[in-house]
């Protein structure tokens, strides 16, 4: 009877551990499809000075918490000197898989939006600006994302999600130039591969 018993409080126990570790793994799974950069992306992150250094800034995961933004009530708080502030200005993001939204300043052959992520794939990137911390305009363009309707989506529904305001209104409005531009685009990236490689790792190895 105590053996009987004693098996049963074993299997219970058992079956108790695999469904929390399912629940687990299940609870890590990516919330948004990511996408890996345009071979012309890669080309601008590779250039390096005459000591031998990479121009373009790639942010480890420590440097990361710095670009990383707060939603607070819609509104967008960064991290100024350990606090968190609302932001103001303009800015290029990135969200990664899990919704995490990066914004910063762009500075030419320095810092792109490949550097937030490491030149990993990315779930969206634009640009956006911000007035005290509230959304006034978006937009898609990243040349080294070069980001489809669908990664500029998955952007978007992570903002409604935050309950941001008006994010439909702020969408900047697309000239006959921009939608000219998008066709270019558009065929640029039916011809490249996406890629997905670590820096150190050249050349990099297609999705």
């Amino acid at each position: 009877m105590h053996k009987n018993t004693f098996l049963i409080s074993q299997y219970i126990l058992f079956y108790t551990l695999l469904c929390s570790t399912s629940l687990k793994s299940e609870a890590k799974q990516a919330e948004f499809k990511s996408y890996g950069m345009v071979a012309i992306g890669y080309r601008k992150d590779i250039i390096k000075n005459s000591r031998g250094e990479y121009l373009v800034k790639y942010l480890d995961e420590q440097e990361r918490k710095k670009y990383k933004v707060k939603f607070k009530r819609g509104y967008f708080y960064g991290k100024e000197c350990g606090v968190y502030k609302p932001q103001s200005g303009e800015f290029i993001f990135v969200m990664d898989e899990w919704g995490k939204f990066y914004i910063g300043k762009k500075i030419d052959k320095r810092f792109h939006h490949s550097s937030f992520l490491a030149g990993a794939p990315a779930a969206s990137a634009g640009i956006l600006t911000l007035e005290e911390g509230r959304l006034t305009s978006i937009s898609a363009y990243s040349g080294h994302y070069m980001t489809s309707k669908i990664m500029f989506k998955q952007a978007l529904a992570k903002l409604h999600s935050e309950q941001v305001p008006n994010i439909k209104d702020v969408m900047q409005k697309k000239t006959l130039a921009d939608r000219l531009n998008n066709v270019v685009r558009s065929w640029v990236r039916f011809f490249q591969l996406r890629y997905s490689c670590e820096r150190e790792d050249f050349p990099c190895r297609p999705d």
